[in-house]
């Protein structure tokens, strides 16, 4: 098992809210996945996101490159939707594995703070540096009253393992949604979330890219956790035992990265 690291840093620019708000889980947007090689993916929604509301999409692939260290990669490298709204990519980090291309994992958390709705049957689109075969998203909504966004992350790989234990330090005590996203080479369709935390509903089969074997296969799985600490509790699911890429972000809130991300201020 590699050593996790830590990277605390602003994912825009963070500014202090004038007020606090809670967080809420709505449910799950999309499970799903995919075995054919391309370089984007378009898979649709299974419940409409409503203007106002916050989507967060953890994002399983194949890793592409060549290279043999572990990094933030970026191996995805935008997303869209046919709504038109703004995406943001928290976090990206590369399990790499050897030089051999698709003999890895990597693994993205993806968010938007949704300006339009998106209906149920519209597609998100998910691009790649490179054409990318075995990939799987997992995609659920929050609500929360200001919608804006800064936090710190945290990253591990596991090479044969299981994902190990995971946090991360934001240094604020306040109110925050902290998400874990993993991709594994796996086809284990089952997932236990860490007693903290509550797993991304509908996930499993629906976000398990299955080609039969495990090692080329490739599984998303997140799990989500609202608690108000500066220090997350720890997140150790279980999942498989297969090459793994683990990301995680504590998501908070202030006017000013509202405004960074939609072009709206507080109200």
């Amino acid at each position: 098992m590699r050593s996790s690291r830590l990277a605390l840093a602003l994912a825009l620019v963070l500014a202090a809210s004038p007020s606090s708000a809670a967080w809420v889980a709505v449910g799950t947007i999309l499970n799903a996945n995919n075995g054919s090689a391309a370089a984007s993916w378009a898979p649709v929604t299974s419940a409409t996101l409503e203007a106002g509301n916050v989507a967060v999409c953890v994002l399983a692939k194949d890793e592409t490159g060549t290279g043999t260290t572990d990094s933030a990669c970026g191996q995805s490298t935008t997303t869209t939707d046919a709504a038109g709204n703004t995406w943001i990519r928290f976090i990206e980090w590369c399990n790499m594995q050897t030089s051999t291309a698709e003999n890895g994992a990597t693994v993205s958390i993806w968010l938007t703070a949704a300006t339009t709705q998106l209906t149920s049957g519209a597609a998100i689109t998910f691009n790649f540096s490179a054409s990318t075969t075995r990939k799987a998203a997992t995609c659920m909504e929050f609500t929360a009253t200001h919608s804006s966004y800064a936090g710190a992350f945290n990253v591990l790989s596991n090479d044969a393992a299981d994902p190990g234990s995971l946090t991360t330090t934001t240094l604020q005590v306040r109110e925050h949604l902290f998400i874990r996203g993993i991709g594994c080479e796996s086809n284990v369709t089952t997932y236990t979330a860490d007693t903290d935390y509550i797993a991304f509903t509908g996930q499993g089969a629906a976000s398990t890219s299955d080609s039969g074997t495990a090692a080329t296969s490739m599984g998303a799985r997140g799990e989500y956790r609202i608690a108000t600490e500066a220090v997350s509790a720890a997140s150790d699911p279980t999942y498989a035992t297969a090459d793994c890429a683990s990301a995680m972000t504590s998501l908070n809130e202030g006017c000013a990265t509202r405004r960074a991300l939609t072009g709206v201020g507080c109200r």
